[in-house]
């Protein structure tokens, strides 16, 4: 005989009751884990049938003498092996196994989880086959840690485990060879773009030629030498009047400090000043005249003799050619303003 199921293969009896001896395997497994955990439970059993049967057969007259009876008659049990057949014996023996069970389970959900031999912590040195997950198979595309040991510079290793962030901290005292040991090694790698800060001025002369004919371009920040530095020039970005203030307060900002600031009057006439001459330098001035120099330039040609009220210097007849050309420029506004500004103080 045998049964068709719709959504698979035929399935017999002998299949039903193999599943059936399975599932039951499993939950027997779940609960008898072992033949000494069933000779325990069959035991108890066996002790609690007899319990019962002695209980029941006791000629006291209420249950605290039958309990105590059957307390006093323990060394019965054993004299006839035979068990009782009655039901309710049998049934208060295996209540009796599965009271024990159920009470080894609830001493083994309180069992504390004891590390044996880790009462001192289980760290330890990592070997080669601890760190070989995380090494690339390309030895240009790893960050060198030591003579055996690298990391990957991938972000997307094949096993997603092995996926680490690449920040290294490298940790020693001066002349330690930090920058010998960790720095130019990992330079010399090539595989991303670098900045570098560079207090001795030497990984820039030992490591800048490998690194331009690999094809990398270099830019240098000098604060000490300006002959050997990249410049950078505010006023390449200075598109709208709102960029000439920012590049003004910041300039100022820089320039000045707090025993400096003095009356907030002389801190805005120089922001005046500052203003219509960038703003000057802006609308007239070359490309190669945008720039700080350009600005030192000005202010040192604005010349003044207080002797003489009509005397006029170079700036001021610039601005007085730009008045004629545009009136209502920015920088020309800027300018009266500041000349309003120093008249009043005079």
């Amino acid at each position: 005989m045998a049964n068709k199921n719709r959504d698979g293969p035929v399935k017999t009896k002998t299949d039903s009751i193999a599943f059936i001896k399975k599932r039951i395997k499993k939950a027997g497994g779940y609960i008898l884990k072992d033949k000494k955990q069933l000779m325990i439970y069959l035991m108890s059993a066996y002790i609690g049938n007899k319990l019962s049967y002695i209980y029941e057969n006791s000629q006291a007259d209420n249950s605290i003498k039958k309990i105590m009876e059957t307390c006093n008659s323990l060394n019965e049990i054993f004299a006839y092996p035979l068990i009782s057949l009655k039901a309710g014996n049998i049934i208060f023996g295996i209540m009796t196994a599965l009271s024990l069970r159920l009470l080894l389970y609830i001493k083994m959900q309180d069992k504390k989880n004891f590390r044996k031999g880790e009462e001192y912590g289980s760290a330890s040195f990592g070997t080669h086959k601890d760190i070989e997950p995380f090494i690339d198979s390309d030895p240009y595309n790893n960050i060198i840690l030591s003579q055996t040991e690298s990391l990957s510079m991938n972000t997307r290793m094949k096993d997603p485990s092995a996926n680490r962030n690449k920040n290294v901290l490298i940790v020693g005292g001066s002349g330690s060879g930090k920058t010998r040991g960790h720095v130019k090694p990992n330079l010399m790698q090539t595989f991303g773009s670098y900045i570098v800060t560079d207090p001795k001025g030497s990984v820039i002369t030992e490591t800048g030629t490998l690194l331009k004919k690999a094809g990398y371009k270099i830019a240098v920040l000098n604060t000490i030498n300006f002959k050997r530095s990249m410049h950078y020039n505010p006023f390449a970005y200075i598109k709208t009047e709102t960029d000439i203030m920012k590049v003004v307060d910041a300039f100022v900002a820089g320039t000045t400090t707090g025993k400096q600031q003095g009356e907030q009057f002389w801190v805005d006439a120089e922001k005046l000043l500052y203003n219509a001459l960038i703003g000057y330098i802006m609308k007239v001035g070359l490309k190669e005249e945008k720039n700080f120099a350009s600005l030192l330039d000005m202010i040192n040609a604005m010349e003044i003799r207080e002797e003489d009220d009509s005397f006029k210097n170079a700036v001021d007849f610039m601005f007085e050619e730009l008045e004629e050309e545009d009136p209502d420029c920015y920088a020309l506004l800027q300018y009266k303003k500041f000349k309003q500004a120093a008249g009043d103080v005079c």
